[in-house]
Protein backbone atom coordinates (compact mmCIF):
# COMPACT_ATOMS: atom_id res chain seq x y z
CA UNK A 1 0.00 0.00 0.00
CA UNK A 2 2.58 2.48 0.50
CA UNK A 3 4.60 1.64 -2.15
CA UNK A 4 1.64 2.16 -4.39
CA UNK A 5 0.91 5.51 -2.83
CA UNK A 6 4.36 6.48 -3.64
CA UNK A 7 4.17 6.16 -7.09
CA UNK A 8 0.99 7.67 -7.02
CA UNK A 9 3.27 10.65 -5.37
CA UNK A 10 5.11 11.10 -7.84
CA UNK A 11 2.98 11.30 -10.63
CA UNK A 12 0.53 13.63 -9.29
CA UNK A 13 3.49 16.03 -8.24
CA UNK A 14 6.56 15.67 -10.60
CA UNK A 15 6.31 15.19 -14.22
CA UNK A 16 9.47 14.39 -16.69
CA UNK A 17 10.64 17.39 -18.34
CA UNK A 18 11.52 15.61 -21.81
CA UNK A 19 9.87 12.46 -22.23
CA UNK A 20 9.12 13.01 -25.71
CA UNK A 21 12.91 14.36 -26.04
CA UNK A 22 15.20 11.96 -25.45
CA UNK A 23 18.27 12.85 -26.48
CA UNK A 24 17.44 15.83 -24.12
CA UNK A 25 16.92 13.78 -20.94
CA UNK A 26 18.93 15.34 -17.61
CA UNK A 27 20.31 12.96 -16.07
CA UNK A 28 21.15 12.96 -12.55
CA UNK A 29 22.30 11.37 -9.00
CA UNK A 30 20.50 13.74 -6.75
CA UNK A 31 18.37 17.35 -6.90
CA UNK A 32 21.63 19.08 -7.03
CA UNK A 33 22.16 18.07 -10.17
CA UNK A 34 18.63 19.14 -11.81
CA UNK A 35 17.71 23.06 -12.12
CA UNK A 36 16.00 24.96 -9.01
CA UNK A 37 12.45 23.42 -7.93
CA UNK A 38 13.57 20.12 -9.85
CA UNK A 39 13.64 16.49 -8.45
CA UNK A 40 15.48 13.92 -9.27
CA UNK A 41 13.66 11.21 -10.34
CA UNK A 42 13.00 7.31 -10.05
CA UNK A 43 14.91 6.90 -13.03
CA UNK A 44 17.52 9.55 -12.52
CA UNK A 45 16.46 11.66 -14.54
CA UNK A 46 15.60 15.51 -13.63
CA UNK A 47 11.68 16.12 -13.51
CA UNK A 48 9.63 19.32 -12.24
CA UNK A 49 8.24 19.50 -8.98
CA UNK A 50 4.34 19.89 -10.19
CA UNK A 51 4.19 22.02 -6.89
CA UNK A 52 6.47 24.57 -7.34
CA UNK A 53 6.14 24.80 -11.36
CA UNK A 54 3.58 27.36 -13.48
CA UNK A 55 1.04 24.96 -15.65
CA UNK A 56 1.12 27.56 -18.49
CA UNK A 57 3.75 30.24 -19.77
CA UNK A 58 3.61 33.26 -22.23
CA UNK A 59 6.85 34.15 -23.32
CA UNK A 60 7.53 37.77 -25.07
CA UNK A 61 11.01 39.20 -25.96
CA UNK A 62 12.53 42.19 -25.73
CA UNK A 63 15.41 44.17 -26.06
CA UNK A 64 16.97 44.27 -22.65
CA UNK A 65 17.29 48.18 -21.33
CA UNK A 66 20.91 47.55 -20.98
CA UNK A 67 21.35 46.01 -24.65
CA UNK A 68 24.31 48.00 -26.24
CA UNK A 69 23.04 50.14 -28.85
CA UNK A 70 23.74 52.63 -31.12
CA UNK A 71 22.63 55.80 -30.42
CA UNK A 72 25.30 58.76 -31.41
CA UNK A 73 26.19 56.78 -34.29
CA UNK A 74 24.09 58.66 -37.25
CA UNK A 75 23.27 56.72 -40.19
CA UNK A 76 25.96 54.24 -39.94
CA UNK A 77 24.30 52.86 -36.99
CA UNK A 78 27.59 50.76 -36.30
CA UNK A 79 29.51 49.96 -33.31
CA UNK A 80 33.16 50.04 -33.43
CA UNK A 81 35.57 47.47 -32.04
CA UNK A 82 39.29 46.79 -32.02
CA UNK A 83 40.77 43.47 -33.97
CA UNK A 84 40.30 41.10 -32.13
CA UNK A 85 36.88 41.84 -29.77
CA UNK A 86 37.19 39.25 -27.22
CA UNK A 87 34.06 38.64 -24.81
CA UNK A 88 32.10 40.75 -27.44
CA UNK A 89 28.33 41.48 -26.07
CA UNK A 90 26.45 41.06 -28.69
CA UNK A 91 22.90 41.64 -26.89
CA UNK A 92 21.10 41.65 -23.97
CA UNK A 93 17.76 39.56 -24.52
CA UNK A 94 14.77 40.19 -21.97
CA UNK A 95 13.09 37.27 -21.86
CA UNK A 96 9.29 38.21 -19.53
CA UNK A 97 7.26 35.35 -19.00
CA UNK A 98 3.59 35.40 -17.56
CA UNK A 99 1.42 33.18 -16.42
CA UNK A 100 0.44 30.99 -13.32
CA UNK A 101 0.77 32.48 -9.58
CA UNK A 102 3.85 34.65 -8.50
CA UNK A 103 6.50 32.61 -7.24
CA UNK A 104 5.77 29.94 -9.54
CA UNK A 105 8.48 28.89 -12.28
CA UNK A 106 9.13 27.65 -15.41
CA UNK A 107 12.12 25.93 -17.79
CA UNK A 108 14.14 27.68 -20.41
CA UNK A 109 15.32 24.67 -22.66
CA UNK A 110 16.79 26.48 -25.79
CA UNK A 111 17.46 29.75 -27.38
CA UNK A 112 18.66 30.57 -31.22
CA UNK A 113 19.72 33.34 -32.59
CA UNK A 114 20.68 34.28 -36.41
CA UNK A 115 24.53 35.72 -36.38
CA UNK A 116 25.24 38.14 -39.68
CA UNK A 117 29.12 38.01 -40.00
CA UNK A 118 30.33 39.83 -43.28
CA UNK A 119 32.73 39.21 -44.93
CA UNK A 120 32.80 34.96 -43.48
CA UNK A 121 36.47 34.97 -45.30
CA UNK A 122 37.79 37.49 -43.63
CA UNK A 123 35.87 37.02 -39.63
CA UNK A 124 35.67 34.37 -37.54
CA UNK A 125 33.42 33.98 -34.42
CA UNK A 126 33.75 31.48 -31.74
CA UNK A 127 33.36 31.10 -27.84
CA UNK A 128 29.49 31.90 -28.17
CA UNK A 129 28.18 31.97 -24.26
CA UNK A 130 24.66 32.67 -22.94
CA UNK A 131 24.98 34.18 -19.81
CA UNK A 132 21.97 35.27 -16.89
CA UNK A 133 22.25 39.06 -16.37
CA UNK A 134 21.02 38.88 -12.86
CA UNK A 135 21.18 42.14 -12.39
CA UNK A 136 20.20 43.58 -15.49
CA UNK A 137 23.26 45.31 -15.73
CA UNK A 138 23.96 44.38 -19.29
CA UNK A 139 27.80 43.61 -18.28
CA UNK A 140 29.00 39.78 -17.52
CA UNK A 141 29.87 40.25 -13.29
CA UNK A 142 31.67 38.01 -11.49
CA UNK A 143 29.49 35.37 -10.18
CA UNK A 144 26.64 35.31 -13.00
CA UNK A 145 26.43 31.64 -14.45
CA UNK A 146 26.92 30.62 -18.05
CA UNK A 147 23.63 29.08 -19.05
CA UNK A 148 25.00 27.72 -22.27
CA UNK A 149 27.53 27.17 -24.53
CA UNK A 150 26.38 28.44 -27.98
CA UNK A 151 26.84 25.79 -30.49
CA UNK A 152 27.60 27.85 -34.01
CA UNK A 153 26.59 26.51 -37.44
CA UNK A 154 25.23 27.96 -40.78
CA UNK A 155 25.05 31.66 -39.31
CA UNK A 156 22.59 30.67 -36.43
CA UNK A 157 23.77 29.66 -32.65
CA UNK A 158 22.00 27.93 -30.20
CA UNK A 159 22.13 27.93 -26.85
CA UNK A 160 20.99 24.45 -24.95
CA UNK A 161 20.30 25.64 -21.29
CA UNK A 162 22.44 23.75 -18.60
CA UNK A 163 20.09 21.68 -16.67
CA UNK A 164 21.57 23.79 -13.51
CA UNK A 165 20.96 27.07 -15.10
CA UNK A 166 17.08 26.37 -16.46
CA UNK A 167 14.30 27.64 -13.96
CA UNK A 168 13.68 31.04 -13.83
CA UNK A 169 10.24 32.94 -12.07
CA UNK A 170 7.18 33.69 -13.78
CA UNK A 171 5.60 37.15 -14.31
CA UNK A 172 9.12 38.57 -14.15
CA UNK A 173 11.53 39.58 -16.88
CA UNK A 174 15.08 37.67 -17.08
CA UNK A 175 17.93 39.11 -18.73
CA UNK A 176 20.47 37.18 -20.97
CA UNK A 177 24.19 38.52 -22.47
CA UNK A 178 24.81 37.08 -25.97
CA UNK A 179 28.64 37.14 -25.44
CA UNK A 180 31.70 35.92 -28.28
CA UNK A 181 35.03 36.43 -29.37
CA UNK A 182 35.43 37.85 -33.03
CA UNK A 183 38.44 38.35 -34.80
CA UNK A 184 39.59 39.37 -38.10
CA UNK A 185 42.29 37.20 -40.24
CA UNK A 186 43.56 39.75 -42.51
CA UNK A 187 43.96 43.82 -41.81
CA UNK A 188 41.37 45.69 -41.54
CA UNK A 189 41.44 48.41 -43.96
CA UNK A 190 38.01 50.07 -44.41
CA UNK A 191 34.68 50.19 -42.00
CA UNK A 192 32.92 47.79 -44.04
CA UNK A 193 32.76 44.61 -41.98
CA UNK A 194 30.10 43.75 -40.06
CA UNK A 195 28.89 41.53 -37.33
CA UNK A 196 25.65 41.12 -35.95
CA UNK A 197 22.71 39.32 -34.03
CA UNK A 198 18.61 38.56 -34.67
CA UNK A 199 16.53 37.17 -32.32
CA UNK A 200 12.95 35.89 -33.43
CA UNK A 201 10.45 35.66 -30.86
CA UNK A 202 9.68 32.06 -31.84
CA UNK A 203 13.85 31.50 -31.27
CA UNK A 204 13.19 30.45 -27.88
CA UNK A 205 11.83 27.06 -26.06
CA UNK A 206 9.80 27.13 -22.91
CA UNK A 207 8.20 25.03 -20.70
CA UNK A 208 5.85 24.79 -17.58
CA UNK A 209 3.94 21.58 -16.37
CA UNK A 210 1.27 22.25 -19.15
CA UNK A 211 3.59 22.19 -22.09
CA UNK A 212 5.08 24.68 -23.78
CA UNK A 213 5.06 28.14 -24.13
CA UNK A 214 2.86 30.58 -26.52
CA UNK A 215 4.79 32.99 -28.25
CA UNK A 216 3.80 36.26 -28.34
CA UNK A 217 3.78 38.13 -32.16
CA UNK A 218 6.09 40.67 -32.52
CA UNK A 219 9.02 42.09 -34.75
CA UNK A 220 12.59 40.03 -34.50
CA UNK A 221 14.83 42.04 -32.02
CA UNK A 222 17.56 43.32 -34.31
CA UNK A 223 21.17 44.31 -32.24
CA UNK A 224 23.45 46.44 -33.10
CA UNK A 225 25.92 45.70 -36.02
CA UNK A 226 29.44 45.84 -34.86
CA UNK A 227 32.05 47.06 -37.24
CA UNK A 228 35.66 46.18 -37.16
CA UNK A 229 37.66 49.90 -36.70
CA UNK A 230 39.80 50.25 -39.50
CA UNK A 231 43.92 49.23 -39.06
CA UNK A 232 45.50 51.85 -41.33
CA UNK A 233 44.33 55.06 -43.06
CA UNK A 234 42.09 56.73 -40.66
CA UNK A 235 41.49 58.67 -37.76
CA UNK A 236 39.01 57.37 -35.19
CA UNK A 237 36.32 59.54 -34.39
CA UNK A 238 32.56 58.12 -33.19
CA UNK A 239 30.02 57.93 -30.34
CA UNK A 240 31.12 56.80 -27.20
CA UNK A 241 29.25 53.66 -25.08
CA UNK A 242 27.44 56.04 -22.41
CA UNK A 243 25.89 58.51 -25.45
CA UNK A 244 23.32 60.43 -23.82
CA UNK A 245 19.42 60.40 -24.57
CA UNK A 246 17.93 63.72 -25.01
CA UNK A 247 15.65 64.99 -21.95
CA UNK A 248 12.38 65.57 -21.61
CA UNK A 249 11.04 69.06 -22.14
CA UNK A 250 10.96 69.79 -18.04
CA UNK A 251 14.05 68.45 -17.82
CA UNK A 252 15.85 70.30 -21.32
CA UNK A 253 16.74 74.20 -19.92
CA UNK A 254 20.04 73.60 -18.50
CA UNK A 255 23.81 72.77 -19.07
CA UNK A 256 23.35 68.91 -20.82
CA UNK A 257 25.82 66.58 -21.94
CA UNK A 258 24.63 66.12 -25.31
CA UNK A 259 27.34 63.95 -26.49
CA UNK A 260 30.33 61.59 -25.77
CA UNK A 261 32.99 60.58 -27.79
CA UNK A 262 35.59 57.87 -28.39
CA UNK A 263 38.51 59.35 -30.38
CA UNK A 264 41.49 57.45 -31.34
CA UNK A 265 44.90 58.24 -33.58
CA UNK A 266 45.17 54.47 -35.51
CA UNK A 267 47.96 54.09 -37.04
CA UNK A 268 49.97 57.32 -36.40
CA UNK A 269 50.82 60.26 -33.85
CA UNK A 270 48.15 62.97 -34.73
CA UNK A 271 45.96 66.03 -33.20
CA UNK A 272 42.92 67.37 -32.97
CA UNK A 273 42.42 70.79 -33.90
CA UNK A 274 38.82 71.78 -34.52
CA UNK A 275 35.46 70.45 -33.88
CA UNK A 276 32.32 71.45 -35.19
CA UNK A 277 29.11 70.82 -33.58
CA UNK A 278 26.15 71.47 -36.39
CA UNK A 279 22.43 71.77 -35.37
CA UNK A 280 19.63 70.98 -37.75
CA UNK A 281 15.76 72.03 -36.50
CA UNK A 282 13.62 74.29 -35.82
CA UNK A 283 13.96 78.11 -34.99
CA UNK A 284 16.87 76.47 -32.83
CA UNK A 285 20.60 78.13 -33.72
CA UNK A 286 23.75 78.74 -31.22
CA UNK A 287 22.61 81.61 -29.88
CA UNK A 288 18.49 81.43 -29.83
CA UNK A 289 18.00 77.92 -27.82
CA UNK A 290 21.74 76.95 -27.26
CA UNK A 291 23.49 79.29 -25.17
CA UNK A 292 26.99 77.90 -25.28
CA UNK A 293 28.71 74.82 -25.99
CA UNK A 294 31.39 73.18 -24.35
CA UNK A 295 34.34 70.08 -24.82
CA UNK A 296 35.32 68.42 -22.11
CA UNK A 297 38.07 65.16 -21.53
CA UNK A 298 36.56 62.08 -20.10
CA UNK A 299 39.67 60.98 -18.46
CA UNK A 300 38.04 57.98 -16.94
CA UNK A 301 35.45 57.30 -19.63
CA UNK A 302 32.66 57.72 -17.20
CA UNK A 303 30.72 59.69 -19.72
CA UNK A 304 31.14 62.66 -17.50
CA UNK A 305 33.35 65.59 -18.21
CA UNK A 306 36.42 66.09 -16.32
CA UNK A 307 38.59 68.70 -17.79
CA UNK A 308 37.25 71.96 -19.88
CA UNK A 309 39.17 71.85 -23.42
CA UNK A 310 37.04 74.48 -25.37
CA UNK A 311 34.12 76.36 -24.75
CA UNK A 312 32.27 79.27 -26.98
CA UNK A 313 29.58 81.38 -24.15
CA UNK A 314 28.83 83.99 -26.66
CA UNK A 315 27.04 84.05 -29.92
CA UNK A 316 27.47 87.67 -31.77
CA UNK A 317 24.78 86.69 -34.15
CA UNK A 318 22.79 83.31 -34.37
CA UNK A 319 24.35 80.52 -36.55
CA UNK A 320 24.43 76.63 -37.32
CA UNK A 321 27.84 75.37 -36.70
CA UNK A 322 29.61 76.23 -33.62
CA UNK A 323 33.49 75.40 -34.50
CA UNK A 324 35.24 74.80 -31.10
CA UNK A 325 38.83 75.67 -31.59
CA UNK A 326 41.33 73.24 -29.55
CA UNK A 327 44.28 75.01 -27.87
CA UNK A 328 47.41 73.78 -29.49
CA UNK A 329 48.90 70.32 -27.24
CA UNK A 330 45.36 69.79 -25.55
CA UNK A 331 44.24 66.95 -27.49
CA UNK A 332 47.09 65.15 -28.98
CA UNK A 333 47.49 61.89 -29.59
CA UNK A 334 50.12 59.07 -29.91
CA UNK A 335 49.91 56.26 -32.28
CA UNK A 336 47.45 53.95 -31.17
CA UNK A 337 45.97 56.01 -28.27
CA UNK A 338 42.52 56.06 -27.28
CA UNK A 339 40.66 59.29 -25.62
CA UNK A 340 37.19 59.93 -24.21
CA UNK A 341 35.34 62.91 -24.82
CA UNK A 342 31.95 64.92 -23.72
CA UNK A 343 30.12 67.45 -25.21
CA UNK A 344 27.99 69.86 -23.17
CA UNK A 345 25.54 72.35 -24.14
CA UNK A 346 23.44 75.06 -22.30
CA UNK A 347 20.20 75.06 -23.56
CA UNK A 348 17.66 77.64 -22.84
CA UNK A 349 14.46 76.55 -25.68
CA UNK A 350 10.97 77.86 -26.15
CA UNK A 351 7.69 75.86 -26.63
CA UNK A 352 7.65 74.40 -30.47
CA UNK A 353 11.79 74.20 -31.16
CA UNK A 354 13.57 71.13 -32.04
CA UNK A 355 16.82 70.34 -33.07
CA UNK A 356 19.44 67.89 -33.04
CA UNK A 357 23.47 68.19 -32.79
CA UNK A 358 25.58 66.46 -35.11
CA UNK A 359 29.18 66.08 -36.28
CA UNK A 360 30.32 65.43 -39.81
CA UNK A 361 33.21 63.83 -41.14
CA UNK A 362 34.31 67.54 -42.23
CA UNK A 363 33.89 69.13 -38.85
CA UNK A 364 36.71 67.11 -37.42
CA UNK A 365 39.92 68.82 -38.38
CA UNK A 366 43.35 67.25 -37.72
CA UNK A 367 46.99 68.55 -38.05
CA UNK A 368 47.99 65.35 -40.19
CA UNK A 369 45.78 64.66 -42.86
CA UNK A 370 43.90 61.61 -42.34
CA UNK A 371 40.06 60.00 -43.24
CA UNK A 372 37.72 60.03 -40.47
CA UNK A 373 36.09 56.92 -39.86
CA UNK A 374 33.03 56.96 -37.52
CA UNK A 375 31.06 60.13 -38.30
CA UNK A 376 28.45 61.29 -38.60
CA UNK A 377 27.87 61.70 -34.87
CA UNK A 378 24.07 62.57 -34.46
CA UNK A 379 22.13 63.26 -31.22
CA UNK A 380 18.55 62.20 -30.19
CA UNK A 381 15.90 65.16 -31.36
CA UNK A 382 15.56 67.16 -28.67
CA UNK A 383 11.90 68.60 -28.72
CA UNK A 384 10.75 71.60 -26.48
CA UNK A 385 6.91 70.83 -26.43
CA UNK A 386 4.91 71.79 -23.48
CA UNK A 387 1.47 72.58 -22.52
CA UNK A 388 1.39 76.10 -21.98
CA UNK A 389 -0.77 75.92 -19.07
CA UNK A 390 1.83 74.48 -17.38
CA UNK A 391 3.98 76.83 -14.49
CA UNK A 392 7.46 76.23 -15.74
CA UNK A 393 6.14 75.94 -20.31
CA UNK A 394 8.58 78.96 -21.78
CA UNK A 395 6.83 80.30 -24.52
CA UNK A 396 8.31 82.07 -27.59
CA UNK A 397 9.14 86.16 -26.11
CA UNK A 398 6.83 87.14 -28.25
CA UNK A 399 4.13 85.43 -26.13
CA UNK A 400 5.62 86.33 -22.53
CA UNK A 401 3.36 89.30 -20.96
CA UNK A 402 6.55 90.13 -18.78
CA UNK A 403 7.25 93.50 -20.34
CA UNK A 404 4.06 94.46 -20.25
CA UNK A 405 2.62 97.12 -17.98
CA UNK A 406 0.21 95.80 -14.96
CA UNK A 407 -1.11 97.54 -11.69
CA UNK A 408 -0.98 101.32 -10.78
CA UNK A 409 -0.14 103.75 -13.38
CA UNK A 410 0.80 107.74 -13.11
CA UNK A 411 -1.78 109.98 -14.79
CA UNK A 412 -0.98 114.08 -15.25
CA UNK A 413 -3.42 116.39 -14.87
CA UNK A 414 -2.96 120.11 -16.11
Amino acid sequence: MKKTILILSVLLFSLPLFADEASDVWTCSSAADCSDGMDCGNENTCVMNKSKFTDYIAITLFIGENSPNTRGTGSAKRIFIQNPANDLVLGQVDVSASGGQDGKLYIIKDMTADITIYPSSKISCENFRLIYDKNGNGNADPGEPTVSEGSFENNTVKYRFNQKEASYPVNAKSNFLMIASCSANDAVTDENTKISATVRDSYITAVGTGGNATHAQIQPLTFPTYTFEPESGYFLFTAGRFFPKAPSWSEMNKTQEIMHIRAKAIDSANEIKTVGVALNGTAVSFGNGVESIALYLDSNNDGKGDKLISEITEFPEPFQTANLIIPAGSLQFTQGEEKHLVISATLNFYNGQTTYFYIGKTNVVLTTNKQVAGPTIQTDTFTYKCDETEPNCNLKPDENNDNESSGCALVFVE
